[in-house]
């Protein structure tokens, strides 16, 4: 789970660092509200950073 997490985040992170593109000119409507895609990619960051704690934490007690 944590290597394919990993690998979906570096493409990502790849994509960010090598796009010219101004995020802010893009706007979409999510479950949350009207966001633009810099928002958008805030929201994917701490999104996957939660589901990499959910499991840690699910692995750390299988292990206990």
């Amino acid at each position: 789970m944590l290597e394919s997490l990993s690998a979906s985040r570096e493409k990502l992170i790849e994509y960010l660092n090598s796009s010219d593109m101004n995020m802010r000119h893009y706007v979409s409507d999510l479950p949350i509200g009207r966001a633009d895609m810099y928002q958008v990619f805030l929201v994917i960051s701490a999104h996957s950073q939660r589901h990499t704690f959910q499991m840690m934490e699910v692995l750390a007690e299988a292990n206990s």
